[in-house]
Formats: structure tokens, C-alpha cells, sequence
């Protein structure tokens, strides 16, 4: 049915397999169309952003460009960046750069002794640094910062060990 074409449009846009692209499917499938036809603007353009947040949750370790959610959602690139502004009072960009480093986080506090380039890399960074600097950013922390936190307080820096 239309949740199939839904899905190979989906595939083609973003390369997804599996369970990513059955819920990216999903999302796809449950947009525009059947939203056109009642609800006042402002929960469309609610429904629109919580579609966005979704896709770039599901798609986190993809490239995804906002031309291509928007296409998917059959809405211009710029009225879904100005939308997702006002509501969420950050960029697309910015959302899903937070969302990848709060799953390296917590891919590395579920398993403190991982190396951290591996983390890196699963959660699309393009490497160790870039992984460290996001985290410093988003949460005042390094990955080894937050690890030795976790680890009982113990900073797990070079200086720490030279005490």
C-alpha cells in the first residue's frame, strides 16, 4: 500500500534499512496528506516539527540535509528551519549534533572501558576530537570527564595521573 512507496521514496532519500527506515516509513507515511484537511496551522506546524525531531532522531548517524526532510514532509527547507526555530529555539543542526553526543554519552556510560573512537565513529563523529569537543560544548564536559564522574569522581585526565 502507500506505506510501501512511502518507504522506498524514504530509502532513497536517506539510504536507510531495517528498523530506521520502517520508522522513518512510518512518519513519512503518517505526514501531509492526511494532515491537510482540519487542523488549524499552528498544530500543523507542531505536527511538522515533532516529524522533524523524529526523523533526525532515527537518521542520527546519517547525512541528512534539511532539503531532503523537507521534501519528505512536502514543505521548503526554509519554512521548516524558521519552524523548528521558533519552536524548539535551535537549529535542525544544532538539535541533532546534541542528539548524537547524548547518545555517544550514553553509549559510553553503559560501557565505560569502549574506546572512545569506536563510540565516536558509531554516533557519526568524525573522530575522537570531534566527539570530545562536541561534548564540551553541549555539556561543559570531555567524554573521559563525564566517564570518570561516573567512575566515582576521579578525573581521568593525564594531570590526574601525574599527581
Amino acid at each position: 500500500g502507500g506505506g510501501r512507496a512511502a518507504a522506498g521514496g524514504v530509502t532513497a532519500v536517506f539510504g536507510l534499512e531495517g528498523p530506521r527506515l520502517g520508522a522513518l516509513g512510518a512518519v513519512v507515511e503518517a505526514c501531509p496528506e492526511q494532515r491537510t484537511r482540519g487542523p488549524s496551522t499552528g498544530r500543523l506546524v507542531r505536527e511538522r516539527v515533532e516529524d522533524t525531531r523524529r526523523l533526525l532522531g532515527d537518521a542520527l548517524t546519517e547525512q541528512v540535509a534539511i532539503s531532503d526532510i523537507a521534501g519528505c514532509l512536502e514543505v521548503s527547507p526554509y519554512h521548516l528551519a524558521r519552524q523548528f526555530r521558533m519552536l524548539t529555539g535551535t537549529s535542525m543542526h544544532r538539535y541533532r549534533r546534541e542528539l548524537r553526543a547524548r547518545a555517544a554519552v550514553h553509549a559510553l556510560l553503559d560501557n565505560p572501558r569502549r574506546d572512545l573512537s569506536t563510540i565516536a565513529a558509531e554516533h557519526g563523529f568524525a573522530s575522537h576530537s570531534h566527539l570530545t569537543s562536541t561534548c564540551k560544548q553541549v555539556f561543559g564536559q570531555t567524554p573521559t570527564e563525564l566517564r570518570g564522574a561516573l567512575q566515582g569522581g576521579a578525573p581521568q585526565s593525564r594531570n590526574y595521573w601525574k599527581r
